[in-house]
């Protein structure tokens, strides 16, 4: 009885050693999938980051040949001089301005020179005289209807072209003064206030930062120093001399 007894126990304490071996290979293999999803995630991020650049890139490039299309639409037609008939009793006016009284009332139909077209006018010669003609008063005519589609597509590709542009020098300004931040505090710092942490000792700069500028400061100043209290909605910071002395969190 006992040497099966003990044999009984040799066998659970292989049980237990395989056990732990199978657990111990598991968590390793568990921390390595860990470790291969982390560094997957990172790549993605990566390549996801770099298709964004390239997209914008393209959507560059697009924008930028359709300008030349129109713009060379626009130069063929210039070229050769568009011609449009009014209609009769067109009303010409100094401005194209709806509002604005005509100055001259063309009582014939006339051919007239196209100078420009923006919003609904056209900017046109009658004998000497430059003037605006809304389309209304135009009869349209295929290359008519050509030149106001290029107009409207070159002034939609400026359009675009100017807010993509505005969009990238406010993400490079972004990224300059997110520099400077790394430059003053240190990289792992900088993190911190990135997400809006806050905690003893930062300073009111970095506070700033971190959670923008309160909604109101009270401020006393005494022999001990200079004592102000931050107030966000529902946060109370107070600062002693510059430095985060202690804060208050209302629910």
């Amino acid at each position: 009885m006992l040497h099966f007894n003990c044999s009984k126990i040799r066998l659970n304490l292989k049980f237990l050693r395989f056990s732990y071996i199978l657990i111990f290979y598991s968590l390793i293999g568990n921390a390595q999938e860990n470790s291969q999803l982390i560094n997957l995630g990172k790549s993605k991020k990566n390549i996801e980051s770099r298709i964004q650049i390239l997209q914008d890139s393209l959507l560059i490039v697009n924008m930028e040949i359709k300008k030349v299309e129109s713009s060379n639409v626009l130069s063929l037609l210039s070229k050769s001089q568009l011609i449009i008939n009014s209609k009769e009793g067109a009303k010409l006016k100094r401005h194209p301005d709806p509002l604005l009284s005509p100055y001259m009332i063309l009582n014939n139909d006339l051919k007239l020179n196209v100078i420009d077209y923006a919003d609904g006018y056209f900017g046109v010669i009658y004998d000497t005289t430059y003037g605006y003609l809304n389309e209304i008063w135009i009869k349209k005519d295929s290359a008519v209807v050509a030149y106001v589609n290029a107009k409207a597509e070159q002034a939609e590709s400026l359009k675009y072209l100017s807010e993509l542009r505005a969009r990238k020098n406010e993400e490079q300004s972004e990224k300059q003064h997110e520099q400077k931040l790394i430059q003053r505090f240190g990289v792992s710092t900088y993190k911190r206030l990135k997400v809006g942490e806050y905690w003893l000792g930062m300073s009111e700069e970095m506070a700033v930062v971190s959670l923008g500028y309160p909604d109101k400061k009270n401020r006393s100043v005494g022999s001990w120093g200079v004592h102000e209290q931050w107030i966000f909605n529902r946060l109370y910071l107070y600062f002693e001399n510059g430095k985060l002395n202690s804060y208050q969190e209302r629910y």
